[in-house]
């Protein structure tokens, strides 16, 4: 019976012989294909109408192409042309290849005359497993049906497959494997898989420890592309049986470059923002400056270490960034909380204004206020953040100056004593105090007021009724007494009802006392040529104010 040979190689015909030298029988025909991909098309068309295709020695990738023929023609006999130098890698190849069929044969280029005999006696056995099957005999070794297709998916799947053996020799690869390494697998067949990467050692290990019952190990390697540049790939490793019985492993490789390059970036820009983060932190932490965020309904969202100490938040506090607590500690120290408060839940939905203003805290210190919105480049409005500065010794030093020079033009411009006193009673509000008063040592060893103001009309009545009414003894506990007695500066940081008490003769007094409401009082002895003439009395009402170590010295001066 007639039979055909194919041949992938283009050749010029000779008079009475085949191409290359391949002398066929009288009644086969040698049919001649210039590319693989024209042979393959013309096994998939005449299904069994080929006995045997004959692969040329310059293939790169000799079984890829023999597995795709046989998932087209299991019966197809293939004698594979080789190089005399590539002959035992090829046939050692074929002993592992896992989606052949069982007739294929490695023929040397060298061996022109052995050539014509193998490629007789291929056609002739695919002849006869045809004549067999016809018959209805099953052929000797029937590949499953799996096998059958498995080896033409492999050849077009969008992962490289390589099969190694079990020291990673390079077996053979698919068309995927060879595009994303870059080279042929003709030119790796034989060389370590391990060559191909940076880390050849972790490769090798991979592969040792890959089994056919373990589950299969994947890990992701580093190599230089042929383009010169970094290249991932992604290995995975699973053993299996090769065709003559002997164990390898079949490597299935994706080129990952794209998703760890991306997932380099993704941790370099979270690296970025998490130095980006710390930075503004170390700065916020370290600023002179309080800083409050806000949110745009007035909800506070954090604040820095600054801030908790200008309004003498606790430390737990200040390292759970609580909100209620700062807003707690504002609405306890400001002098007018509620405006504050008021103009602040404003301004926190206001995507547009800025606001700068001077706050008076209750203890007298004074903070300097600017905020602004928070907005994103596109414009969108988060919230506001706060600044304050704590401008207390800047506006003590410019008052200091200040009272220093009309106090210094005030006493050298009268010669009548108890006016003089009257006038720096009146220049000592509000700058050190709410209200004043001064008293005099008479000769006979009494005190007598002589001087007193107020900030308000209403208190200044007042104090005019305690000049009148209750001048201190020598041997009261009220300041001025102490301060005469004991020629010393006598400070009440806090004055509470029950110590106000303590200080009064009777019951009008402390009525009186109470509706001046001292928060805080300085007694300042008056001294000239080391004797003790009298003393002023400051206090803080209204203000909330309490004396500071540079108000004592301002007021001694």
């Amino acid at each position: 019976m007639a039979g055909t040979v194919l041949l992938v190689q283009p050749m010029t015909e000779r008079e009475g012989r085949a191409p290359s030298g391949i002398a066929l029988a009288s009644n086969d025909v040698l049919e001649e294909v210039a590319r693989l991909e024209d042979a393959l098309g013309r096994l998939a068309q005449d299904e069994h109408g080929i006995d045997a295709l004959v692969l040329p020695p310059d293939l790169e990738e000799p079984l890829d192409i023999a597995q795709r023929a046989h998932a087209l023609d299991p019966e197809l006999a293939i004698v594979m042309v080789c190089p005399p130098e590539r002959c035992v890698q090829i046939a050692r190849a074929l002993e592992f290849a896992p989606f052949l069929g069982e007739d294929v044969i490695v023929v040397s280029s060298a061996e022109e005359s052995a050539l014509a005999g193998e490629v007789a006696e291929a056609a002739e056995r695919a002849r006869r497993r045809r004549d067999l099957r016809d018959l209805g005999e099953p052929p000797v070794s029937k590949p499953r049906p799996a096998e059958q297709y498995l080896g033409q998916l492999l050849g077009h799947a969008p992962s490289g497959v390589a099969v190694v053996d079990t020291n990673g020799a390079v077996i053979g690869w698919n068309t995927r494997a060879g595009q994303i390494f870059g080279t042929t697998e003709r030119e790796v067949v034989g060389t370590s898989l391990g060559d191909l990467f940076d880390d050849g050692a972790a490769v090798s290990d991979l592969i040792g420890r890959a089994t056919v019952d373990a589950p299969p190990p994947t890990l992701v390697f580093a190599r230089v592309s042929a383009a010169g540049k970094p290249q991932f790939v992604e290995l995975t490793a699973a053993g299996l049986t090769g065709r003559a019985g002997k164990p390898g492993v079949m490597v299935v490789l994706r080129d990952v470059t794209e998703r760890v390059t991306a997932a380099d970036e993704r941790r370099w820009m979270e690296e970025a923002l998490r130095f980006q983060k710390t930075l503004l932190e170390s700065q916020s932490e370290a600023s002179t400056e309080g800083t409050l965020v806000v949110s745009r309904e007035g909800r506070i969202l954090s604040f820095n270490r600054r801030f908790g100490e200008l309004w003498d938040l606790a430390q737990n506090e200040v390292e759970l960034r609580s909100g209620e607590a700062a807003r707690l500690a504002l609405e306890q120290t400001l002098t007018r909380p509620d405006d504050f408060f008021e103009r602040f839940v404003a301004l926190s939905d206001d995507a547009n204004e800025t606001e700068r203003e001077e706050l008076t805290l209750r203890d007298g210190r004074m903070f300097e206020v600017y905020s602004a919105p928070v907005k994103n480049s596109k414009g969108a409005h988060y919230g506001r953040v706060w600044f304050f500065r704590d401008l207390t010794d800047t506006k003590r030093a410019e008052e200091r100056l200040r009272y220093l020079a009309e106090a210094t033009e005030i006493l050298a411009s009268s010669l009548d004593y108890e006016q003089t006193l009257g006038t720096v009673a009146k220049l000592a509000i509000p700058t050190l105090a709410d209200w004043c008063v001064v008293d005099e040592l008479r000769e006979d060893g009494g005190i007598a007021r002589v001087a007193v103001a107020a900030a308000s009309a209403e208190k200044q009545a007042l104090v005019e009724e305690l000049r009148d009414r209750y001048p201190p003894t020598w041997d009261s506990p009220q300041p001025a007494a102490r301060a005469l007695r004991e020629g010393e500066v006598v400070v009440f940081g806090e004055l509470s009802p029950d110590a106000i008490r303590e200080l009064v003769f009777d019951e009008r007094h402390f009525e009186l006392m109470r509706e001046l409401d001292p928060r805080a009082a300085l007694a300042l002895p008056l001294k000239a040529h080391g004797q003790t003439l009298g003393v002023i009395t400051f206090a803080f009402s209204e203000s909330g104010r309490r004396y500071s170590p540079s108000d004592i010295s301002l007021a001694t001066e």
